[in-house]
């Protein structure tokens, strides 16, 4: 389970993520974004997505780092009949919604949370991914 952190774990953490997505943010100013597909750095935002195909609509669940992100989209029981997980880069969201993040369409019901501890990841939760957006100066209603 995720368990409560003490205020210098935070911090470090945060450390942690701020230099992630200063590496990502940097990755994502190069000519050809494709050539950093495959960096582990940077920050990634979650989703889920719907097998039958439709176009947008598909909630972020929650953050990690981009290593973590491929770690946990890999894995078996992130996807099945009907759905399955995928990421992308904060910069590329956010460069495709306008620098907006809106908290409605941020959903995670902790689903995940046991297979993200197996698999040793890290998971950004929506309040603590609102607070890094906002102080990384995105903006989110």
């Amino acid at each position: 389970m995720i368990t409560q952190r003490t205020r210098d774990e935070q911090q470090e953490r945060q450390a942690k993520f701020d230099h992630l997505h200063e590496m990502g943010a940097s990755l994502s100013s190069t000519l050809n974004p494709y050539d950093d597909l495959w960096d582990d750095n940077g920050l990634a935002l979650l989703y889920s997505v719907p097998n039958a195909t439709r176009i947008g609509g598909n909630p972020i669940r929650f953050g990690m780092s981009v290593e973590d992100a491929r770690k946990f989209c890999s894995d078996k029981r992130t996807g099945g009949k009907g759905y399955t997980y995928c990421w992308t880069m904060v910069e590329n969201y956010m460069a495709t919604s306008g620098g907006i993040l809106c908290k409605r369409y941020v959903q995670d019901n902790g689903m995940y949370d046991d297979i993200i501890d197996e698999l040793g990841c890290e998971k950004i939760d929506k309040d603590e991914l609102f607070d890094m957006l906002t102080e990384w100066g995105y903006k989110v209603k």
